[in-house]
């Protein structure tokens, strides 16, 4: 490659087209950082897209380079992942530089395991990667998550680092977001949403049927209900108030209000 110009570059698995915050925020970082060392991204291949189209070879081709955005894609042998570590041993026999950036690995196949190999270079986004890799003989550099670039959106108005207190940040799995979200009523705790999707519709729902779900669950606890809280409640959360519509967390929190103002 010649050093004295501007490298292009393709990267794989571009995982900013999700509606949530922390995957737009590493692959900004990942631009931001690229541009500082003169490596110009000219083509992206959005996550979940298989890059073996004429398309994305073409412009595969044309670049200089090649940048694979782990992030936590790979592993489980997970048929994503086979498809995103492909592109290594396509790039190694076109002789064109290949790597694995901002990565987890856990658990693949051997399969998998050999298209890694075929990577000029790896970075592990932690530790526990980076031991998984050495199991199968694999060298990778511990580079933190990219997220963690840009140091200046985690500093207070006085311009120091928080230190003080926890922040929950959701899960792609509702299930988990639903206990952060409790858990985040605790003293020196906030709940931020992952997720910014601003298209999905909060969930309509009537006291009514609130009342009935409750009822199946837990048909002793909750045999009096207060319609003017839950109303309350409902308002809130069809407001969007906590970015989700998933109907666990509503049950759960009209019943903590119901209990907190001694209506059961």
């Amino acid at each position: 490659m010649n050093k004295s110009r501007i490298l292009t570059a393709t990267l794989v698995n571009d995982t900013s087209v999700l509606n949530h915050y922390g995957c737009k925020l590493v692959v900004k970082n990942i631009f931001k950082v690229t541009s500082k060392y003169s490596i110009n991204i000219i083509h992206t291949v959005s996550v979940g897209k298989n890059w073996e189209n004429d398309t994305d070879k073409i412009n595969i081709l044309r670049s200089d380079l090649v940048l694979v955005n782990g992030e936590g894609t790979i592993h489980h042998s997970k048929r994503r992942a086979l498809i995103l570590t492909k592109v290594a041993t396509f790039c190694k026999e076109l002789k064109k530089p290949c790597f694995l950036i901002n990565c987890v690995y856990q658990e693949n196949n051997n399969t998998i395991n050999e298209h890694v190999r075929k990577f000029m270079k790896i970075y592990a986004r932690e530790s526990l990667t980076q031991q998984e890799l050495e199991k199968i003989g694999i060298k990778s550099i511990i580079v933190p998550d990219m997220t963690f670039y840009d140091q200046s959106l985690f500093k207070s108005n006085n311009n120091t680092l928080f230190t003080k207190g926890k922040i929950y940040s959701g899960s792609t799995y509702l299930y988990i977001s639903n206990l952060m979200y409790l858990n985040s009523q605790k003293k020196y705790t906030t709940f931020v949403t992952i997720s910014n999707n601003k298209d999905i519709k909060p969930l309509k729902m009537t006291i009514k049927n609130i009342v009935k779900k409750l009822i199946r669950i837990q048909p002793i606890v909750f045999k009096k209900i207060n319609p003017v809280f839950i109303k309350k409640r409902i308002l809130l959360f069809n407001e969007g108030r906590y970015s989700t519509s998933n109907l666990e967390t509503l049950i759960s929190l009209i019943g903590r209000d119901l209990r907190e103002l001694k209506t059961l």
